[in-house]
């Protein structure tokens, strides 16, 4: 084959063109520090760093934003249920104090103050936000935990309780009317006979409570299911004789006759007087629900939960927002919709401990960030404080009336009717002032149980936050090495070598220039280009 100069021509122009192309794309390796800059370049190297970067994407994602929002929120829980943990222990103190034999009514008072500004602080926490949103409030996260202003709101509550755990034992010692006398009426408060037996009646009263979350509820007689049925009839086991003098267990059965007695319309006197066996009494001021002794043993013996159906309009600042706790119905007036349902479920149970805020923090892994209100702040602790001030309020009362007949007593000598009858006053208040001085000693001690209960509940709902977080650092742990690791391939697949690119680039502008130099010699014009 006769090799033609044109033959020649195009054969170095098309190597001087190859290894131009070569050294171009050699150059863009070393500018970019990329192995290719068009997939045509690769394609197996452009496929697998499509699937690189989106595994760096993803990770990335989870471990620097994902991940460390959830951190975030949790450290904002558990810093807040920190301080919590902090106003129960100082709350624990107090009481402590208030249990202490010997306190007079005005100390008592100094303790309450605290107790009371230490739980406003107590339910204040539960309205810590982050990033704005409200961290203890389940899904509402816009809303606070508690009402920020004095509110007129209707609400219809179902608050579930486990009768047996949720029932305690009170004691109230009625005044008779001893804390009314004057020294203008002391005469006619009674005459020495009929006041004998007013004196003989000053005893202390013995009840058993279910105390509902909230006082001040509307006067409207509550509706009580147990076990999903109205709470019509009860029954209970009871040891009777079998006529042959042995006793046995006989179950017993009656009619509920419920009742409701206002403080404000008919007095505390009224409002804890004994009640019926089959009895239950609602006192909408206090929100309490005293059981006759029929009812206790039924209740006692039963396991069902006592849902309390009432209703409450009137709220103070600082009250619980019932939509975080309860299975409830708000009306609107005047308003589209009408009604609002909070955390009913389609039974009609409550679904508020379903409220989980989870991130996506890994491949089909999730963690629950949020602590929900009811796990840490209980209802009853403003109750609690309720109950003290009431039996303090009384104790105060009691101590004055026993003052005041005394100073009365003064005025008169020894042997008159007016002594005489000052005297039995002064003989049925004292008695009156020991019970309910040992009462408030009592429930002071109750009140250090309450609070450690309280604290216990901080405590499990501290771990539990602890321990989501702990699960958070080992995940975060595993996503800085997932990411590590994806980079590390996602360099090895795309990245250049620099050393080896820089050698290569060499190698191709020698090559590059020898053959610019060789063509020049060998496509030198003679004459024959010419013919």
């Amino acid at each position: 084959m006769r090799i033609t100069n044109s033959i020649m021509q195009n054969n170095t122009l098309y190597n001087i063109n190859n290894n131009k192309v070569a050294e171009d794309k050699l150059s863009s390796q070393m500018s970019t520090g990329k192995k290719v800059s068009k997939p045509s370049d690769d394609p197996v190297v452009a496929i697998r760093a499509l699937r690189l970067h989106t595994n760096v994407t993803e990770v990335k994602q989870y471990y620097t934003y994902n991940s460390s929002d959830a951190e975030s929120w949790m450290k904002t829980t558990q810093d807040a249920m920190s301080n919590l943990t902090d106003i129960i222990n100082n709350l624990y103190e107090q009481v402590g104090k208030g249990a202490k034999k010997g306190m007079q009514s005005s100390d008592l008072k100094v303790i309450l103050e605290e107790m009371d500004s230490l739980t406003q602080e107590y339910y204040s926490i539960g309205n810590t936000d982050y990033a704005g949103r409200f961290i203890f409030t389940g899904y509402r996260t816009d809303t606070p935990l508690t009402f920020q202003e004095q509110t007129q709101a209707q609400f219809n509550i179902n608050e579930d309780l486990t009768a047996k755990d949720s029932m305690d034992e009170i004691k109230y010692t009625g005044l008779h009317d001893l804390d009314k006398i004057t020294s203008e009426n002391f005469m006619n408060y009674d005459t020495l006979d009929d006041l004998e037996g007013k004196t003989d009646s000053i005893v202390e009263n013995t009840l058993h409570r279910i105390r509902l979350s909230y006082d001040n509820i509307n006067d409207t007689a509550p509706t009580l299911s147990l076990g999903g049925n109205p709470l019509t009839d009860i029954t209970w086991t009871e040891k009777v004789d079998d006529g042959h003098g042995n006793m046995i267990d006989k179950t017993q059965n009656a009619t509920v006759n419920q009742t409701m007695v206002s403080i404000n319309a008919a007095g505390k006197d009224a409002a804890y007087a004994p009640l019926g066996d089959n009895e239950i009494r609602f006192i909408p001021e206090t929100g309490e629900l005293l059981l006759g002794d029929n009812v206790y043993k039924a209740m006692m013996e039963s396991d069902d939960t006592l849902r309390v159906n009432y209703d409450k309009s009137q709220w103070a600042k600082g009250d619980l927002n019932p939509e975080h706790y309860f299975a409830c119905t708000k009306t609107v007036p005047n308003g589209d919709p009408a009604k609002i349902v909070y955390n009913t479920g389609a039974n009609g149970e409550n679904t508020v401990a379903d409220q989980k805020i989870e991130y996506d923090i890994g491949y089909n892994q999730k963690v629950q960030v949020n602590t929900n209100a009811y796990e840490c702040f209980d209802p009853n602790m403003q109750q609690d404080i309720n109950d003290l001030r009431d039996a303090i309020d009384q104790l105060e009362n009691i101590e004055n009336t026993v003052a005041n007949l005394k100073e009365y007593r003064t005025k008169y000598e020894e042997g008159t009717d007016e002594y005489k009858m000052l005297t039995r006053q002064i003989a049925a208040a004292e008695k009156a002032y020991g019970y309910i001085r040992d009462d408030v000693q009592k429930r002071f001690e109750h009140a250090v149980t309450k609070k450690q209960g309280y604290l216990d509940e901080a405590d499990l709902a501290i771990t539990s936050s602890g321990t989501r977080s702990a699960r958070l650092d080992l995940a975060k742990n595993r996503l800085m090495e997932q990411k590590t690791t994806y980079e590390s391939l996602q360099s090895e697949n795309e990245d250049s070598d620099a050393t080896e690119v820089t050698v290569q680039l060499k190698s191709v502008q020698l090559s590059y220039e020898a053959a610019l130099l060789a063509t020049s010699k060998i496509l030198q014009t003679t004459l024959l280009n010419y013919l």
